[in-house]
């Protein structure tokens, strides 16, 4: 998905910025949308885990942990260079992906109402998340295996 909306006149020249919950899927996420474009990892798509990160001025999808996350809103509550940030693997409910929810809620309600969330889940009771969200607008897709 990231890579679909990285070009979006509302994305602009911000960022997206992709929150996992686990550092190996974060690092695997980034890994693989970069050799789908076939780049390696930190050129156009990044990522920040604790202790490690693979980023540069030319990343403009950004993975991140939790605690990542977080931190990052603490130190720029605006979230400037941010255009969208999505929750991948919501179901995988945790208490940090929750603030993060949360905080990221509050910068857009007060700060940037043009700041873009998107949650996504395969196993989540999404008309209940939106109507948590206010009515947000809910999009399933379905899915289809590919055998190699």
């Amino acid at each position: 998905m990231p890579l679909l909306l990285r070009d979006a006149k509302w994305v602009a020249a911000k960022k997206i910025v992709m929150l996992e919950p686990r550092r190996l899927a974060a690092r695997a996420a980034a890994a693989r949308m970069a050799k789908t474009l076939g780049e390696s990892a930190g050129q156009t798509v990044g990522y920040t885990v604790r202790l490690d990160r693979k980023v540069s001025a030319e990343t403009r999808i950004e993975v991140v942990t939790e605690g990542v996350l977080t931190r990052r809103l603490q130190q720029d509550a605006e979230l400037a260079d941010t255009g969208l940030v999505i929750f991948d693997e919501f179901h995988e409910r945790s208490l940090d992906g929750d603030l993060g929810l949360a905080l990221t809620l509050d910068v857009q309600k007060s700060l940037r109402p043009d700041l873009r969330i998107l949650i996504m889940s395969a196993t989540l009771d999404a008309e209940r998340l939106s109507r948590f969200l206010e009515g947000a607008p809910v999009i399933e897709a379905k899915g289809r295996y590919l055998i190699p």
